[in-house]
């Protein structure tokens, strides 16, 4: 959207480094959230491919309610999720109001593109989110897709999670 013009070299560490943290391999199923037009498309698309893994194109008007999305998720088998921050406090808030847990098949969840905060994380934790990697990610485009990531596990503090540290080569 911004028209920022980026490295080969840099979509590649991104790709490389975020394929090794989330230790993607063949048996993994990621979901193709963001459009193509937008740059977390980069990361989804080729992390997965570089790691044999398959990509999972979301299905159009999924997004649009919560209970859809939560059942295409079981049905999909889809491991890994790289969500925007918003739409995963959503999913989160929906899980906790309508007593639902997280889908057995989702070992990670990477989030990015605003602020994660503390309450969300509390939901997340609540849906059974704790047992799971959490990645709150965090860069500018102009930084090929991510620069930072924090990796959070079990329960958080009250305070908003950190951005964490930067990416190999970032």
């Amino acid at each position: 959207p911004k028209g920022v013009m980026l490295t080969h070299g840099g979509v590649v560490n991104e790709a490389v480094a975020m394929a090794r943290l989330l230790e993607l391999g063949p048996g993994d199923r990621l979901l193709q959230f963001a459009s193509p037009g937008f740059d977390a498309a980069l990361e989804e698309i080729f992390a997965t491919l570089a790691s044999g893994a398959t990509l999972v194109p979301r299905p159009d008007g999924i997004s649009e309610d919560l209970a859809d999305f939560h059942e295409f998720l079981i049905t999909s088998g889809v491991t890994v999720l790289d969500l925007t921050t918003a739409f995963w406090a959503a999913w989160c808030a929906w899980m906790a109001e309508e007593n639902q847990q997280l889908p057995d098949a989702i070992r990670a969840v990477v989030v990015g593109g605003e602020r994660l905060s503390a309450s969300a994380a509390a939901d997340w934790q609540l849906a059974g989110g704790g047992k799971i990697p959490l990645i709150n990610s965090y860069g500018p485009t102009e930084a090929s897709v991510v620069a930072t990531v924090e990796i959070l596990t079990g329960s958080q503090e009250k305070s908003d999670p950190p951005i964490g540290r930067p990416l190999p080569g970032v």
